[in-house]
Parts: structure tokens; C-alpha cells; sequence
């Protein structure tokens, strides 16, 4: 439910506040839908409409990225304006903070990052729907670089997958111009 929560909260405030209310999305959520079309959601929605739709998947994560990665392959299915769009997603995804890379790193070793590394640079070089990757020296002198999985990755998918089936039935159900999409055999 803090899932779903989080969700319909992103829908708002980038502007597809309409998308969650018609889902049934927003029973709970009134009070924070007026807080942010006061503070942005007005503002999200003179964006266009495919833009908001890439960033609304950004900000959801690495399962909604995935998602639009995969319908910017498709033309066949969703309008070329939005393929378009949606193809930003493949090159320029927002990296997770540093300081869940260094934990995550930390963790999966199982010794602080200075025993391993002489240098370990902050900013990604890439990020992904899935991983984002670091240049790092090892202390023996090589040059490195370390790809870096995104934190709780197969929890959030797997709850995602779920909660993206429910969404399809729901979507087709309450959103009847969203069935030329075919949401559920997506």
C-alpha cells in the first residue's frame, strides 16, 4: 500500500493527477493532490503530456524506467511523440545518491570502501534503470570501474510487476481511451 501510495503521489505531482483519480488512485489522497497542483502540478501539466510521462517513469524507478525503455521500442503501440520522448529513458536516467552506492558497495564487501579502493569517484559515468557504474582505482594501482546494482532491486520489481498488472486491468477498466494501447497485453 505505501507503494501504491508513493505511485499515485508521483502521478500528481507530475502533472497526471487526472490518470490516478480516474484509476481510483487518489481516495485518501485529495489533501496532498491540492498541495501539489498549488505547488507544481500546475505547473507539471504545461508540460507536454509525453514529458510527464517520462519523468513521472523516472521518478518511480528502476521498474517504471524499464517499462518506458522498453515502449520507446514500440511505435506499433504508442504514439511516436512519446516513443521519442520515452527514448530519453535509455541514456539519460537520474543516478541513485552516492552515499546507497558506497553503502551498497560496503555491504557487499563487507569492509569499508577505502580497504579495497585507493580511489573511488563519486559520479557515475552511466546510470540505468538497473545499475549505474563508478570509476574506482583498486589500492593495488589498477583502474577499475564498479557497476553498482540499484538498492532492494529485486524487492521493488517484484512489487512493481504486481502493482504494473493491477494498474493494466484498472487502466483498461476506468481509462477507456488508454484501451487502443491494449494496457494489459503491454
Amino acid at each position: 500500500l505505501g507503494r501504491l501510495r508513493r505511485i499515485a503521489t508521483v502521478l500528481v505531482r507530475h502533472g497526471l493527477g487526472d490518470v490516478a483519480e480516474r484509476m481510483g488512485l487518489t481516495t485518501g489522497l485529495r489533501r496532498i493532490g491540492r498541495l501539489f497542483r498549488r505547488r507544481g502540478g500546475a505547473a507539471a501539466e504545461s508540460f507536454p503530456v509525453e514529458r510527464r510521462i517520462r519523468i513521472t517513469l523516472e521518478a518511480l524507478g528502476p521498474t517504471f524506467i524499464k517499462l518506458g525503455q522498453m515502449l520507446a521500442m514500440r511505435p506499433d503501440l504508442v504514439p511516436m511523440a512519446l516513443v521519442l520522448e520515452l527514448r530519453r529513458l535509455h541514456d539519460r536516467v537520474p543516478p541513485f545518491p552516492v552515499a546507497e552506492v558506497r553503502a551498497t558497495i560496503e555491504s557487499e564487501l563487507g569492509r569499508p570502501l577505502a580497504d579495497v579502493f585507493a580511489t573511488f569517484d563519486d559520479e557515475p559515468i552511466a546510470a540505468a534503470s538497473i545499475a549505474q557504474v563508478h570509476r574506482a582505482t583498486l589500492a593495488s594501482g589498477e583502474a577499475v570501474v564498479v557497476k553498482v546494482q540499484r538498492p532492494s532491486l529485486p524487492d521493488v520489481i517484484a512489487s512493481d510487476l504486481r502493482l504494473l498488472s493491477w494498474f493494466a486491468t484498472v487502466l483498461e477498466d476506468r481509462v477507456p481511451e488508454s484501451r487502443q494501447f491494449r494496457p494489459r497485453a503491454i
